[in-house]
């Protein structure tokens, strides 16, 4: 039997080992903004204080996360595991809905869709359809350059 300092030992250089699968587990608390998460092998006979990749609030306390690790063993939030019955409830609502894609690589964002797309907020709006047109609507539509505003079309109306 080892003694208890070298397993000890053994426990520490184990939970400092990088994770190379997701891990399950479950919020636990927040104390002072700290997230405390648990999950089955922890090899600490503790909770843990976790860093997030989302935001995390009273109201997901005992709900279950998917977790990674630091280098030195520190938990990470990768973010919520959700209920398959409540994802397929989600996708019989979108079905009604017009499907769209989001394409980011941190640099730039991109939404796509099939027919159209509209951004609106209050009065104003803005709708790009398949057809290649654009509508820009509202109560002032102000254009600003620092260098040059370049207008081209085939056609131009002024009023």
């Amino acid at each position: 039997m080892q003694p208890l300092n070298q397993t000890q030992k053994i426990t520490e250089q184990q939970v400092s080992q990088p994770a190379a699968h997701i891990v399950i587990g479950q919020i636990k608390e927040i104390i002072n903004d700290q997230v405390i998460v648990s999950y089955d092998r922890n090899l600490l006979p503790r909770s843990q204080p976790a860093l997030a990749t989302v935001a995390i609030s009273a109201a997901d306390i005992t709900r279950q996360v998917a977790l990674m690790f630091t280098e030195q063993g520190q938990p990470i939030v990768m973010g919520f595991l959700t209920p398959v019955s409540s994802a397929t409830s989600r996708t019989v609502e979108q079905s009604n809905q017009m499907a769209f894609d989001i394409i980011q690589d941190g640099e730039h964002c991109q939404i796509q869709a099939s027919k159209s797309i509209t951004l609106q907020c209050g009065d104003s709006c803005i709708t790009l359809n398949n057809q290649g047109e654009i509508a820009i609507n509202g109560e002032n539509i102000t254009s600003k350059a620092r260098k040059k505003n370049n207008i081209l079309g085939g056609t131009i109306n002024l009023n």
